[in-house]
Parts: structure tokens; sequence; C-alpha cells
């Protein structure tokens, strides 16, 4: 659900809540689309839990005809304040692939937390951006 309570860094943020004992469970989008196999993929959330410790993880979930395969990292942390997660991925999978998902949860357990500033980047770092200044003008624009 939407909750404009505490959020992070925009107006509201995702709140998990209601789940099934079970770390797959969570906020997802489907990347199926866009993904490739072999391409390293930056992800970066920002993440706040309800529990003062735990594991959390950013995976992409592939569905193949092989089964579900998921490309994934976890990050421990202790805490209830907001806490930034982020690393690389490199999805691979075997047979073909039928759907694939960017999913943001925990290790265990059925906790309520929040994600808020959710990304993933083709390539291997964030998105690195740099103000130049446009010909002829006093403006200046972003380029990547």
């Amino acid at each position: 659900v939407s909750d404009t309570s505490t959020s992070h860094t925009r107006s509201a943020c995702i709140l998990a809540t209601n789940r099934t004992p079970n770390s797959d469970t969570g906020p997802h989008q489907d990347i199926t689309s866009v993904i490739k196999q072999g391409q390293p993929y930056y992800a970066e959330a920002w993440f706040k839990d309800t529990l003062s410790s735990g594991w959390k993880r950013l995976v992409l979930v592939l569905d193949t005809t092989n089964g579900l395969q998921l490309a994934s990292f976890d990050q421990y942390w202790t805490g209830t304040s907001w806490t930034k997660m982020s690393g690389t991925v490199t999805p691979t999978w075997t047979g073909t692939l039928n759907a694939a998902y960017f999913r943001i949860g925990t290790g265990s357990g059925t906790s309520d937390y929040r994600i808020d500033g959710a990304s993933l980047i083709e390539g291997t770092g964030p998105a690195s951006y740099k103000m130049v200044p446009v010909p002829g003008t006093w403006r200046r624009e972003t380029a990547s």
C-alpha cells in the first residue's frame, strides 16, 4: 500500500504488510521485457523495517521453463531507521524465460516494512549525471 506517514525521499513510500512468512513475498515489478541475461544490474532501495534487525533482500525472480531461478543479494543490519541497500546482480538462467520480476523483501518473517527510492539500472553502479553548459546560453542541463 502507499504510505504517506513516513516516506524517505518522496511524498509516499510502499508499505508491505500482511505478508506470508516467505522471503520472496513483497513489492515487485515486472521487468520481463527489459531484462538481459548475463548483463550486470545495479539495484538500490531505501528500506525501513519494523524489526530492529534482520536480512533484507533485493532479488530478480526469473520464472523459466526450468522453474524459478533467483539472482539476488542480501544485507543484514540493525536498527529501524531508513537504510540504503545497494549492490550489483547479474541474472543468468537456463531454459526459456517466461517472466522476470524485481522484488524487495526480507530474509524471513512477516514484519511490516517500507520501501522508498527503489531502482534497477543496467550496469555496475548508480547512474551519474553532471551539469553542463548549453552552448550560447547561460543555462545548464544534466548529461549522463
